[in-house]
């Protein structure tokens, strides 16, 4: 729970920050990024953490965690994609600014 917590705070606060500093989140959508972010990590994490102990445990540690994060990533965008109307590429860097964020806090701890 507290890493679904930790996440949940890194990624909201990436994806509000990244939105804002570039113009893609306006001001009156706040919560709604804010809403978007915590059910797409909800979504995903669950799975990132099941496949991480049940998932192809023939491939390096590193092999793992780069084919879950890559398909998080993936997903997290198709959800930001359509929950906040945003262009693929956009729904794109979000992800993948959020999620690398919270997977190098994740090596940090």
């Amino acid at each position: 729970m507290p890493a679904l917590a930790l996440s949940i705070g890194i990624e909201t606060t990436c994806l509000l920050g990244l939105g804002y500093a570039r113009g893609w989140m306006p001001k009156r959508q706040a919560w709604a990024w804010v809403l978007a972010a915590a059910a797409a990590t909800l979504v995903t994490h669950p799975f990132a953490w099941e496949f991480s102990i049940t998932h192809t445990p023939t491939l390096t540690p590193e092999g793992k965690a780069l084919r879950i994060e890559a398909a998080v990533t993936a997903a997290e965008a198709v959800l930001y994609a359509l929950l906040l109307r945003l262009p693929a590429v956009r729904a794109l860097a979000l992800s993948l600014f959020a999620n690398a964020s919270s997977f190098g806090v994740g090596l940090l701890l």
